[in-house]
């Protein structure tokens, strides 16, 4: 039951601050530009995220494909090889 009602205030506080953000841009002109440049830093943030986080699953996915192919021909040369070539030489 605390659960549900912390869920309940969240969405209280969210909404009440939504509606103060709409009346602050009505009343003040002045904040209507800080509003602006808030949107406009907001979607530049949210744009670097997205960039960067495709970037990143690109770069794993690469590399685990890089990998896959790299470690092939490794396991067939271990599979040929008697167990004689495993060991070290002195």
């Amino acid at each position: 039951m605390p659960q549900q009602a912390s869920d309940v205030t969240y969405w209280i506080a969210f909404t009440a601050g939504i509606l103060s953000i709409n009346q602050l841009g009505e009343v003040h002109p002045d904040a209507k530009v800080r509003l602006t440049v808030l949107l406009h830093t907001l979607c530049f943030i949210f744009g670097f995220s997205v960039n960067f986080i495709q970037l990143g699953a690109i770069a794993s996915i690469t590399s685990g494909q890089i990998q896959a192919t790299r470690r092939l021909p490794l396991e067939r040369t271990l599979e040929a090889c008697p167990d004689f070539c495993l060991t070290a030489q002195p």
